[in-house]
């Protein structure tokens, strides 16, 4: 497992690319009104519409797997809850999964 990318709510997606592009120096890898994407150093951020409670609780890590149906039993094994199935994205499907403590998190399989 690699970590994919750290996906942010956001209210205003416009408002966050602008902000993050002039605090970045960098232009979105991906921009649409849903989710915009940016290469930071070796990671990426990923802005979601949907919004933020400005608290810092909207932070939800993706990471990329190799076979999905295994890492989802692992997930559960290990305490954590699988969600329903996966939404489709540009890049391929994503599976939520929520880890043992209810945070949510992200499942992508790249190839």
């Amino acid at each position: 497992m690699t970590l994919d990318l750290l996906m942010l709510g956001v209210r205003d997606m416009a408002r966050m690319t602008e902000f993050v592009s002039a605090i970045s120096g960098e232009e979105p890898l991906y921009a649409s009104p849903h989710f915009t994407s940016f290469a930071l150093g070796e990671a990426r951020l990923g802005q979601h519409s949907g919004g933020s409670d400005g608290q810092g609780q909207n932070w939800r890590p993706c990471v990329c797997v190799a076979k999905i149906d295994a890492f989802l039993a692992q997930v559960e094994g290990a305490g954590g809850q699988k969600e329903a199935g996966p939404h489709d994205t540009p890049r391929g499907p994503v599976y939520d999964f929520r880890d043992p403590e209810g945070n949510p998190w992200q499942a992508i399989v790249l190839s």
